[in-house]
């Protein structure tokens, strides 16, 4: 179950950061189309001004999005190398099961 549920996780993160770079590239290219259309034209620019804003915003959305996506394995990554830590191996087991079991038979 957890094996399955790390894939999922996986491809639920693959597909979150291809949806923001291909939003962010529909909003790069629409704002240059627009950019390039009201240059030299204060009453395109007054009309498409807002909707080069959107795209301006979606852009920072999608970087914000991918950023925060980043944090998220960050921190997830950081917290497994820790319970790693944490765990004993088996030989580490062993030994201090044997430790255990010596001074116990000393007593």
């Amino acid at each position: 179950m957890q094996n399955k549920l790390k894939i999922e996780t996986g491809e639920l993160y693959e597909q979150i950061y291809k949806n923001a770079l291909e939003d962010r590239d529909k909003a790069i290219t629409l704002y240059d189309d627009l950019a390039i259309a009201v240059t030299g034209s204060p009453e395109s620019h007054a009309l498409q001004g807002v909707i080069i804003a959107k795209y301006l915003e979606r852009m920072s959305a999608s970087n914000t999005q991918l950023l925060k996506m980043l944090e998220i394995r960050q921190n997830a990554d950081i917290a497994s190398q820790k319970h790693k830590k944490q765990e004993l191996t088996d030989e580490e087991k062993k030994e201090l099961f044997s430790s255990i079991q010596n001074e116990n038979n000393d007593e």
